[in-house]
């Protein structure tokens, strides 16, 4: 291994080289990188029981199967990454579950950094692309359920029967911005940075069942930006009016700075409040932790 020294003193000696020479040297330099070291060993899920499973992938092996099967995982990337699908899924999985380092992951899956990162993103990528509706709406799963969820929530404490979700937006941290003083870009520092969160974060909104299902998720949208922001670039109201056929006489439930929207009941606001107002918003509030 070269010290950073000695490299200067190479490359300054043969610069002047002609490029049959120069094309030597580069693959000589290039052998002398030293990298981290890979097991050669693949990546069996029938090695694990389920008790070791569920800590890493948050699903058992027979559920990981299934999802192989519910999702058509592929078993080789757009960047020509020959994966079985079952580890693919976990290489998904095990990222999702809790922040870490591709180095991380890589004596679990036998693999590089660089392999890992470009199976976990076409994967995403993947993903989205085919199930981009439902997860902006899960309109099957909520036409089905919607009593459910309103019984749910009522059996709950709520005085408002039908009520079948909680919409919010959530603000998810980002590592601090560098952007050039030149740049003809926006100034990103001031846009993704939450004034009210005193941090740089990226805002998403979503729709949680009293199942704990996601029913509905949008974004992201800067930082700065409020939560009725995210709602009216969403067009999630829109998308409701559309199918008032089948949200009739149903509402979600936001915090009082949403205000009154179609589709929305939200609390009461300010200090004037009356005490039967304020009874009717904690018994909102008690049933949305209680479903929590």
């Amino acid at each position: 291994m070269l010290s950073r020294e000695e490299l200067v003193m190479v490359v300054k000696r043969y610069r002047f080289a002609n490029p049959a020479c120069r094309r030597r040297l580069l693959l000589v330099l290039v052998a002398s990188i030293e990298r981290p070291l890979v097991p050669d060993v693949r990546f069996n899920l029938d090695s694990y029981n389920d008790a070791d499973l569920q800590p890493k992938f948050r699903f058992g092996s027979d559920e990981i199967r299934l999802l192989v099967n519910l999702l058509g995982i592929p078993s080789v990337t757009e960047k020509r990454d020959r994966v079985h699908a079952v580890e693919a899924i976990c290489i998904l999985l095990h990222l999702l579950c809790y922040p870490k380092r591709y180095c991380d992951m890589m004596v679990l899956f036998s693999r590089s950094r660089e392999s890992i990162c470009r199976i976990f993103n076409s994967i995403v990528n993947l993903l989205y692309d085919k199930w981009k509706c439902t997860i902006y709406f899960a309109i099957d799963t909520v036409e089905t359920r919607l009593q459910l969820y309103a019984n749910a929530i009522a059996n709950k404490g709520s005085p408002v029967a039908c009520l079948f979700g909680f919409i919010d937006g959530s603000k998810f941290e980002t590592c601090h911005i560098t952007q050039a003083s030149a740049s003809a870009f926006p100034d990103m520092q001031r846009y993704v940075y939450s004034g009210h969160k005193r941090r740089h974060c990226l805002n998403f909104q979503a729709i949680t069942a009293p199942d704990g299902l996601c029913v509905h998720f949008w974004g992201p949208l800067e930082g700065a930006r409020h939560d009725t922001t995210l709602l009216r670039e969403s067009k999630l109201l829109d998308y409701m009016t559309e199918r008032s056929y089948i949200f009739n006489n149903y509402f979600i439930y936001g915090d009082p700075a949403y205000g009154v929207l179609g589709w929305i009941f939200s609390g009461y606001k300010g200090n004037t409040i009356t005490q039967q107002e304020k009874r009717v918003q904690q018994h909102h509030e008690n049933s949305q932790l209680a479903l929590a």
